[in-house]
């Protein structure tokens, strides 16, 4: 695959809410899809030119809506009168829920007090691009709460068209929800490394299974992956990483394809495997269980049956000591050399 040069993308983490409560992996989940659209052998193919990245800092405290708005601009000039093929919306920050549609984008000066409705109403943005006719496809990822706060609500985009194209309101659109209406969308620390000083990986459970099923997790034989088995996969693995870390969480995913349309994300093949060199720290005592993307139990051993070579595909796993119930999340992602891996 040789990108997309038609493709566009806005990919938008927030970590610093300094008058709410700060967040720790909405910036890490956003970095992380940002390095699958950019990827032109496997992922998404967007050229850097039609991309933008948006992250929170505390000084000044950024971004508001000025700032996406002027993104979105940035890009329908980049555009002029050409037309693009597919554009992405990636959201990782803290989010609320008027309704069971849409979902509302806190900005960073969101505030419980005053600042109430200083997000954004997703599916005004949503309308505003596709009745500007300049995509065939729209793409939203929503990792966010939904969660109803009384007289708090987002806003539109201040975005309009005088002339939209013909064709306007008529492209087709994906849209996947971290969380049902009036639900929560949860983070939890993955893993430190091999480094037990450094400060854990913190990810979002939805941004974990939606990054697990475009790098192969859910694709087909001839690579990528088909907006259905999207949907499906999201579907039943948000809940299961949401559950290893004792949350409860279920997507919501709106699939607006037609079911033979062709449409895939990226071109990763599936069940692309790595060699894993896994060991056990002193200390480390019983039996240790090794669980797969699916869940599945790949091998059970005492540590003195260390180390454990292994090849194991593309996606999360999980060890666990099972005397003690100690968990660690770690991620296989290429297939070249050999991955160290300490528990």
């Amino acid at each position: 695959m040789a990108g997309n040069p038609d493709d566009y993308a806005l990919v938008v983490g927030i970590n610093d809410y300094p008058n709410y409560v700060n967040l720790r992996g909405a910036i890490e989940d956003a970095e992380d899809f940002a390095k699958w659209l950019f990827d032109d052998e496997d992922g998404g193919g967007v050229p850097k030119r039609a991309f933008q990245k948006v992250l929170s800092g505390p000084n000044p405290v950024r971004p508001i809506q000025e700032e996406i708005d002027d993104a979105f601009v940035a890009m329908f000039k980049h555009l002029g009168k050409k037309r693009g093929r597919r554009f992405y919306l990636y959201f990782s920050g803290h989010g609320l829920g008027q309704s069971n549609l849409g979902a509302d984008l806190c900005m960073a000066k969101w505030a419980k007090e005053y600042r109430r409705n200083a997000a954004l109403d997703s599916m005004d943005y949503l309308k505003m691009i596709l009745g500007s006719g300049k995509f065939d496809e729209v793409v939203f990822f929503l990792d966010c709460c939904r969660v109803r706060e009384i007289k708090a609500r987002g806003l539109p985009s201040t975005l309009d068209f005088v002339r939209p194209e013909e064709i306007a309101g008529h492209g087709r659109y994906f849209t996947g929800y971290a969380t049902e209406f009036q639900s929560s969308a949860r983070e939890a620390a993955t893993s430190n490394g091999s480094n037990s000083d450094a400060l854990p990986t913190v990810r979002g459970h939805f941004t974990r299974a939606l990054m697990n099923a475009l790098r192969g997790g859910a694709a087909i034989s001839s690579g990528g992956v088909p907006t259905y088995l999207l949907k499906q996969y999201l579907e039943l693995h948000t809940p299961r990483i949401a559950a290893q870390h004792n949350h409860a969480q279920t997507p919501e995913v709106i699939d607006g394809f037609l079911a033979d349309s062709g449409a895939v994300f990226g071109s990763f093949k599936p069940s692309l495997s790595s060699n894993v060199n896994i060991t056990f720290k002193p200390g480390r005592t019983g039996t240790i269980v090794l669980e797969g993307p699916e869940l599945e139990e790949i091998k059970r051993g005492s540590v003195s049956t260390a180390p454990w070579k292994l090849s194991l595909r593309r996606g999360w796993h999980s060890l666990q000591q099972l005397d003690n119930g100690a968990t660690a999340p770690f991620r296989v992602e290429s297939v070249e050399g050999i991955r160290d891996v300490e528990f």
